[in-house]
């Protein structure tokens, strides 16, 4: 009950649709970046709230009419079970594309010049992992790596929620992320490269959830619409 007058709080205080973009996201550079687009594009006059969390705080999100959408990615093997969570909460997932996964390393990284890993590599390297998620791809690694590779065995030696330490560890250190295997070049700022993992397949469906009986607002539309883009590089 106390969770539920939270949200009920939170909802309230967020300003009229009209004139409001409400999201939540997966922790993610790009998304951030959009956003400054979303703003010099529609002005001061549009309200932003933005919050960053799991699949199921997303979800939970949109579900309580704190985000109007949530931007998130699931393995293609999960989507049933995610659909009959979000079936429960009468949400629409929308996907958008499918990526593979990545491991990004920093200068300071010996495999910085290289192109591309094996999964027999990983092992071998020292990760900070992000946010924990049933439907993160650390859950998934070992099938899409066809049981080369035991997650259990990867060196996870940071653990946060915190994308500014994700991003200053990989900049200033030897340690590496797994991620996405999306990288919008206009957005690029920081000196963090891509290596692709040989033989890893797109297995992540990337897109958005939404109240499908609620027409999307013009700036969500736009929103979700240059996401869309940005996936497939335009």
């Amino acid at each position: 009950m106390i969770l539920k007058t939270a949200a009920t709080i939170s909802a309230l205080a967020i300003p009229d649709e009209q004139d409001n973009l409400s999201l939540s996201t997966y922790p993610s550079n790009m998304v951030a970046r959009l956003l400054v687009d979303f703003y010099q594009t529609w002005g001061s006059t549009i309200h932003i709230e933005h919050h960053e969390g799991t699949v199921e705080e997303i979800t939970d999100h949109v579900h309580q009419g704190i985000s109007e959408v949530g931007i998130v990615y699931v393995a293609k093997k999960q989507t049933g079970t995610f659909q009959h969570i979000l079936s429960h909460k009468k949400l629409e997932f929308v996907p958008q594309s499918e990526k593979s996964i990545c491991v990004y390393v920093g200068p300071n990284h010996p495999l910085y010049h290289a192109d591309s890993v094996d999964f027999s590599d990983l092992p071998n390297l020292k990760f900070i992992q992000g946010v924990r998620d049933f439907f993160s791809m650390e859950h998934h690694l070992e099938m899409v790596s066809m049981g080369v590779i035991d997650p259990s065995v990867m060196k996870h030696v940071v653990y946060s929620n915190s994308d500014h330490l994700v991003t200053n560890f990989l900049l200033h250190t030897d340690v590496c992320s797994l991620g996405l295997n999306f990288m919008y070049r206009p957005y690029e700022q920081y000196d963090i490269k891509p290596l692709a993992i040989n033989g890893c397949e797109p297995f992540l469906q990337i897109g958005y959830v939404r109240t499908p009986e609620r027409p999307l607002s013009p700036q969500a539309r736009w929103l979700t619409d240059r996401f869309g883009e940005m996936l497939q590089g335009v």
